[in-house]
């Protein structure tokens, strides 16, 4: 898998209309260019919106864990879930 798209994503609203119902988009760019379109809520779209957040929050936590100076590295199932989660979300799982 490539790079993640960059810049800060946001969740943008768009209201119904006759035409469209109610609906959310992850927007990356000031120009408003999507990542993501037609999420249905509100707590769907912020939680996407931050997902990048997340993954670079992830990484330094497990990058801490590392550096201490009692951790074996061995046997932990909390690191281990997060190093899995850090390589799925990088689609190297």
């Amino acid at each position: 898998m490539s790079s993640h798209t960059p810049g800060k994503w946001k969740a943008h609203h768009i209201p119904a209309s006759p035409y469209i119902t109610e609906r959310w988009e992850i927007h990356w760019s000031k120009d408003g260019e999507c990542v993501a379109e037609i999420i249905h809520s509100e707590a769907d779209a912020v939680l996407m919106a931050e997902s990048k957040n997340l993954l670079e929050a992830l990484e330094s936590a497990v990058e801490w864990f590392k550096k201490l100076d009692d951790w074996s590295g061995v046997g932990d199932p909390d690191l281990d879930q997060m190093q899995a989660a850090i390589a799925k979300a990088k689609g190297k799982s």
